[in-house]
């Protein structure tokens, strides 16, 4: 099974995304593949096939990462594109203040050798992903993007208060995405 590691956006977020964001790109911008609201979420680790003994062990990471963070909030704001705008292939959501998402992802390399994933090659970027640019419109889009991208606004606090160990389902009307475990931060009361 395919599995990666998540930070997931409660759904009235999702909701708000959808409406506020998503509606008004997919409008100017169609040729992207846009992601539907119920896929929004921040990967922190994407751990590919596993067997059922590797989802096993990434179970225990990321119960054992959860218990060591308490919940905490964060501000989704500004938007950008992967790996440039001349050349756009991801569209995305950022965070204004992603110090504690960058304390998770860090506590996952730390854990890299148990979940059997190389080191990443690339410097960690939280985001959600919005939309994927085809290679066909990429030169469409990279002359309308930066205008349409600043038309959009959001700025909308965050609470996140767990670790979701997620499941990916490739299917003809894109991914389908499965919580199968959603590891709770440590409540402040609890320490």
């Amino acid at each position: 099974m395919r599995l990666f590691i998540a930070l997931n956006l409660p759904a009235e977020l999702r909701a708000r995304v959808a409406t506020d964001v998503l509606e008004p790109l997919r409008a100017d911008l169609p040729s992207i593949r846009w992601v539907r609201e119920e896929t929004l979420h921040i990967t922190l680790a994407f751990l590919g096939e596993r067997s059922e003994a590797g989802a096993h062990d990434a179970r225990a990471v990321v119960q054992k990462i959860a218990a060591l963070y308490h919940p905490f909030r964060v501000f989704l704001t500004g938007l950008g594109v992967f790996p440039s705008p001349a050349r756009p292939r991801v569209v995305w959501l950022g965070l204004a203040d992603p110090v504690p998402v960058h304390g998770l992802y860090g506590a996952l390399e730390h854990e890299r050798a148990r979940l059997g994933m190389p080191a990443e090659e690339r410097t960690y970027h939280p985001h959600v992903t919005l939309g994927r640019v085809p290679p066909r419109a990429g030169r469409e889009v990279s002359a309308r993007l930066a205008s349409t991208l600043s038309a959009v606004q959001l700025e909308a606090p965050v609470t996140f208060s767990s670790l979701d160990l997620m499941r990916s389902e490739l299917t003809p009307k894109g991914p389908r995405y499965t919580t199968l475990l959603a590891a709770p931060f440590t409540p402040l009361e609890d320490r």
